[in-house]
């Protein structure tokens, strides 16, 4: 908190560091989430990959069928 004290000085008595700190907080976790939620092109290939090497069974035989007609309508 003495941190922002130094950028803020208390305006009429009141002390508003601290909402600079909980701004500046959101700001970092809000870049940090979008940090992680970023997946690069070869890392989703090879997990889509995977994904279809594990679908086995009626559900997942529906499922690749949903997937290709989805497409066909994306690009109708």
């Amino acid at each position: 908190m003495n941190l922002f004290r130094g950028i803020i000085p208390p305006i009429f008595g009141l002390d508003l560091s601290p909402i600079l700190a909980f701004v500046t907080l959101n700001l970092l976790q809000s870049s940090a989430v979008s940090l992680g939620a970023e997946i690069p092109d070869d890392l989703k290939e090879k997990l889509e990959m995977n994904n279809n090497k594990k679908k086995t069974g009626m559900f997942g035989i529906a499922m690749k069928k949903g997937k290709s007609e989805m497409m066909m309508l994306k690009d109708v």
